[in-house]
């Protein structure tokens, strides 16, 4: 049985943002028991990738990761679809199937030109 197509493209524009990652530093007796409150310090070299709207960590990455964020994305796509099919608007460009994970981590964008083939 066949799934049925995802084409609301509000599916995957929801606000992801950095956010700097913190680690534990505990403090242990000569027998391997924890001392006192425990002190946190920033991890300088990397960062967590968050959903905001859900408050969920979908990577961790390197300082020097770029982020591209699904209205970017959609956005060179769009600019794409306007040089390969010659055209000044993306007028007759059509979500034809979205494909993301419930945790949202990443997702396929299809889309189709309604008229036009890259056949030969």
């Amino acid at each position: 049985m066949a799934s049925e197509r995802i084409t609301d493209l509000k599916t995957v524009l929801f606000e992801v943002e950095r956010r700097p990652i913190y680690l534990r530093d505990v403090k242990k007796d000569s027998f391997g028991d924890e001392t006192g409150d425990p002190a946190y310090h920033r991890e300088p070299h990397f960062e967590a990738i968050v959903d905001v709207e859900r408050n969920f960590t979908l990577a961790v990455v390197s300082e020097d990761y770029r982020l591209v964020k699904n209205d970017e994305a959609l956005k060179l796509g769009e600019r794409l679809f306007l040089h390969i099919f010659s055209t000044t608007t993306a007028e007759g460009m059509e979500v034809f199937n979205i494909i993301q994970p419930e945790t949202r981590s990443f997702c396929h964008v299809d889309f189709i030109h309604k008229g036009h083939s890259l056949e030969p």
